[in-house]
């Protein structure tokens, strides 16, 4: 099941094939998740996704 919010910024992907671009992020940025979990981007760049209406 995917869930999208297009309310949001910015979104996580752990599909690398699904970006249209990306670059590698150097150190890579931790990112604290809603139960305080701790997890490591390490890059970031664009996915373009076709929505059914």
């Amino acid at each position: 099941v995917d869930i999208y919010d297009s309310g949001a910024i910015r979104h996580i992907s752990p599909y690398r094939d699904e970006f249209v671009s990306y670059h590698k992020l150097q150190p890579p940025r931790p990112i604290t998740a809603a139960d305080g979990r701790i997890f490591l981007a390490i890059g970031e760049g664009q996915v373009r996704k076709k929505l059914p209406n």
